[in-house]
């Protein structure tokens, strides 16, 4: 009665689906149980168990010829790519990412900021941005859609939005609805406006959008214009609803202000009408000369539990007693119902936390990290990606919500829970950080750590890796096997990463920024970009970004299916054609030939002209859009076996009533859908 999707043992039958190692791989069918609980069908897998040949060393319970990563405990033995070595000791290579946009031009630096824009156009799917300031600046608008994303480039962005030399684009956020008409927002800063004043264009989400190119100087919605300096737009922010008052707010960083001080503009949100120039109303000014204030700031959810979000700023240069240069601080503020007052980082914060030593540049990254140990609290990263002396190693602090006893001026390293470190020079561990999205789905909210200036495991120098880290209840442990609270990426000790990701080519600075922008292609499963804002191919600094699809918890490539790819990285093939969900043309319609005569990146079984986007997932002559089972054939929403329903549309023969609750709309309801979350109208289920 599990569908062979979610089974963690899909060819034997375990309705009770006992795990009890927790290893991803149901007792029914694991070889390798502790106290020698479980089936051993062949004396040889029994051997395996005990190591009688050979050693353990990660003693992950898997022996060293038989573990693809045998110094790394990793008793899932999870590998995405297939190659056979496991994703906490292998650098997948963005080559091979699902989808990449090089810049149009040489210093066009695409990829230098990457975010989630939200669903700006209401059609149920979240959307991204890309940032390219180089030249007169771009910010490239993809829309969310279930196919296509292979052949897609930055010339085949949805909309394009361009600066006057500002460098457009050197920051990006989507930020919510902002002004409450069910449409989601975004933000485009542009620091080098007015002789480095700086600006901040608010693009408002519509259902429908301006043809051709858009000139954010002319277009925008709303723009704020900064002063004296101050470079506004350096850093922007969604910050969730920091007022209680049910509408989303967000953040613009001004860190050149007052002799590099620094400040922080809040904007809160308004459904009686968004003026064309907006006016700040909060600024939170910097500590001391030099500081950069607002050079980094995050939304971090609600770390305190009373219902209002909460923020970080980052003063990466703030100096600690005037003997600390570039020591770092960074500002915790807890959301509040009145702001009347509040003008100061340093007097206002909720807590506070500096560097430990010169040139740490504690807080030039922060971000919220969702709630990763489970505790019903969001938890929140500092980066320092300068740390570890002269070389630069780097370092993430991880602090984990709770209710009560936030302190302000704190010593960073005495305060924080985890603390993640890079191991080579010039790592620079924490350059850019992202999280807030449970990527793995196992009910623990993951995180991404930049690591730009990176090289590859045993290979080239300076490729630049990112690594997902997956949360978990007890965050000093990986598998089975305790580490200490310094946590090292990567690290003989154990690895704290899920996955890696590493760069191309040398000198591409992988990892300029991530984002999790949601499910953008409709596969249930969070997606991931990355920019490598320094990406060079026949231009030099051209930039790249790179889109890389979810994958489902701990499974390998296309187990779910028992399809052999190497390239999956979904674990589904829900047609059944061979050809993995990620890679196919048609997802829901078998077509094991990928056909494609018109190249759009939709499969000619499921291509109809006359369809928005031209997807008829199911091939029956009507449009997705209006189609009532549109990953079924047919209109009637039929349970197999099952007579057309006269006026009506019975989706659960078994269950009296029509028109039942379908989540995943592929024509079976619910109540008898074996896979509620994921379209599989043949209910398929191996095992029974």
């Amino acid at each position: 009665g599990v569908c062979d999707a979610d089974d963690n043992c899909p060819y034997l039958t375990n309705a009770d689906q006992a795990d009890v190692d927790l290893d991803g791989i149901g007792d029914a069918c694991d070889f390798c149980l502790p106290s020698g609980k479980g089936v051993v069908p062949q004396e040889s897998e029994a051997e395996v168990c005990n190591c009688p040949d050979g050693p353990d060393n990660d003693n992950d319970g898997i022996c060293d010829a038989d573990d693809n990563c045998p110094n790394i405990p990793n008793n899932d033995q999870s590998d995405i790519d297939g190659d056979g070595i496991g994703d906490v000791c292998d650098d997948l290579s963005l080559a091979n990412a699902d989808a990449a946009y090089e810049g149009l031009a040489a210093a066009d630096g695409a990829g230098f900021s990457v975010a989630g824009a939200g669903d700006v156009n209401g059609d149920g799917q979240p959307d991204f941005l890309v940032g390219a300031p180089g030249n007169p600046g771009h910010v490239y608008l993809f829309f969310g859609r279930s196919s296509g994303w292979r052949q897609a480039t930055l010339a085949d962005a949805d909309y394009v939005f361009t600066g006057a030399a500002q460098e457009a684009g050197y920051a990006v956020a989507g930020v919510g609805d902002f002004n409450g008409d069910s449409f989601d927002d975004f933000v485009i800063g542009a620091p080098s406006a007015g002789a480095s004043d700086g600006k901040v264009y608010l693009v408002l989400g519509r259902r429908s959008w301006p043809s051709g190119e858009i000139l954010l100087e002319q277009d925008a919605d709303a723009v704020y214009a900064g002063t004296n300096g101050e470079g506004a737009g350096l850093a922007v922010a969604r910050l969730g609803d920091v007022t209680g008052d049910h509408l989303e707010d967000f953040a613009v960083g001004a860190p050149l202000h007052n002799a590099a001080t620094g400040r922080v503009h809040l904007f809160f949100g308004r459904t009686t009408g968004v003026p064309s120039q907006l006016t700040p109303d909060v600024t939170l000014a910097g500590e001391s000369a030099g500081s950069l204030a607002g050079s980094a700031v995050a939304g971090i959810g609600d770390v305190n539990n009373d219902n209002i979000a909460d923020f970080i700023v980052g003063a990466p240069g703030f100096e600690p007693n005037f003997s600390q240069p570039k020591a770092g601080k960074a500002y915790m503020f807890l959301g509040r119902a009145s702001w009347d007052g509040i003008t100061s980082l340093s007097a206002n914060a909720t807590g506070s936390f500096r560097g430990t030593a010169a040139g740490d540049e504690v807080g030039f990254s922060v971000a919220g990290a969702g709630d990763v140990n489970g505790d019903g609290l969001d938890d929140f990263l500092v980066g320092a990606p300068f740390s570890g002396g002269p070389s630069d190693t780097g370092s993430v602090y991880l602090f984990l919500g709770k209710t009560a006893g936030w302190l302000r001026d704190r010593l960073i390293d005495d305060d924080a829970d985890v603390l993640y470190t890079g191991s080579g020079t010039n790592d620079l561990a924490g350059y850019a950080l992202g999280g807030g999205t449970d990527i793995n789905q196992d009910g623990f909210d993951d995180f991404l750590v930049s690591m730009p200036q990176a090289d590859l495991q045993g290979g080239t120098s300076g490729t630049g890796k990112v690594f997902v880290i997956y949360g978990r209840s007890t965050l000093g442990t990986v598998g089975n096997t305790p580490l200490p609270t310094v946590i090292g990426l990567p690290s003989s000790i154990g690895q704290a990463a899920g996955l890696s990701y590493v760069g191309e080519d040398v000198d591409t600075f992988t990892g300029s920024a991530v984002a999790m922008p949601g499910d953008v292609n409709g596969d249930l499963f969070p997606d991931l970009l990355v920019g490598a804002a320094d990406f060079t191919n026949g231009a030099a600094k051209q930039g790249k970004a790179y889109l890389l699809f979810g994958v489902g918890p701990g499974t390998s490539p296309c187990r779910a299916s028992g399809v052999s790819c190497s390239e999956c990285v979904s674990g589904r093939d829900t047609d059944g054609d061979g050809v993995c969900d990620d890679l196919d043309n048609c997802p829901f319609r078998a077509n094991s030939d990928q056909t494609d005569t018109d190249g759009d990146g939709i499969g000619n079984v499921c291509d109809n002209s006359s369809c928005t986007n031209g997807i008829d997932s199911d091939g029956d002559g009507v449009c997705d859009a209006s189609d009532p089972c549109p990953y079924r054939p047919g209109t009637t929403c039929l349970c197999p076996g099952e007579s057309p329903a006269s006026g009506s549309c019975d989706n659960c023969s078994t269950v009296f009533g029509s028109n039942l609750t379908d989540t995943d709309f592929d024509g079976v309801g619910d109540i008898c859908d074996n896979c509620r979350d994921f379209p599989n109208p043949d209910q398929r289920d191996t095992d029974g």
